[in-house]
């Protein structure tokens, strides 16, 4: 009987043995097999940062070179040739030594590249909030440039006595005022030929979406930093800006002494 036991209990062993030979060679097989990758990484020549490289930099050639490294497999996303990566965006922080890759950089223009690098040198970006009388009834899209108009009053005085004794005769240029002896609002434009970056927080497009239409809240304008700070110090007194659609092609500036909406009779 105990014969008979040992004699079990070895072919189950033998059996065991033979089947876990069997499993581990089908599951090596499929590792490698599986989608076309294989199990040890290969050398190729891929593209890596020479140096730390912050987010949102555009990259030169003297931040990247070829160099053979080891790498997943042909299709994993890296680029064999420098040129390739020259002028792109950085997304995320890159540290040196690092293999570029198509999920870390971008296009310039790719709205993931962010609003910063669409900026001029020396510009600053502004937003001002707008409802639909100061935009145009949201007719302003990304791209189009605008006059910008302050709407105030006089606190109390005449608008025209109020310039008349502070800036001169006709002046501000491009103001009007009601009547050169009535009326305390006055209005003036105060800036010309500005850029519309954004509405929104779209900058790569005017929005449009089905739910809302064309409609926004802010526009967002590329000024230089004194036309900036203007900007915010207007829209936060206790005036109106007001913005004024420019044609596209337009480039001329309005230069006229103050007039009055109302002529003096004499």
């Amino acid at each position: 009987m105990k014969k008979i036991q040992m004699i079990a209990l070895l072919a189950a062993l033998i059996m065991f043995f033979c089947f876990y030979r069997i499993l581990f060679s089908n599951s090596g097989s499929a590792g490698e097999g599986n989608s076309g990758l294989s199990a040890r990484p290969v050398s190729a020549k891929a593209v890596v940062a020479v140096q730390d490289i912050a987010p949102y930099t555009t990259l030169t050639k003297d931040m990247v070179e070829l160099r053979e490294i080891a790498v997943d497999s042909e299709g994993a996303g890296y680029y064999k040739n420098v040129n390739d990566v020259v002028g792109k965006v950085a997304t995320a922080g890159i540290f040196k030594d690092e293999m570029l890759t198509g999920k870390r950089i971008t296009d310039s223009g790719s709205p993931a590249a962010g609003l910063a690098l669409r900026l001029e040198k020396g510009k600053r970006a502004v937003t001002i909030e707008v409802d639909t009388e100061q935009a145009v009834a949201n007719t302003i899209k990304v791209g189009n440039y605008v006059d910008v108009i302050y709407v105030a009053n006089a606190d109390g005085k005449t608008a025209g006595a109020f310039f008349d004794s502070a800036l001169g005769a006709q002046n501000p240029a491009n103001g009007q005022i009601l009547h050169g002896a009535m009326g305390t609002d006055y209005s003036a434009i105060v800036m010309q030929k500005i850029k519309v970056i954004s509405l929104n927080d779209k900058f790569y497009s005017a929005p449009n979406d089905p739910a809302t239409g064309n409609s926004y809240g802010s526009i967002t304008l590329e000024a230089t930093p004194e036309q900036a700070a203007q900007l915010a110090l207007m829209d936060k007194s206790k005036g109106r800006l007001v913005f004024t659609l420019r044609p596209q092609a337009d480039d001329g500036s309005v230069n006229q002494p103050r007039g009055f909406i109302l002529k003096n009779v004499k």
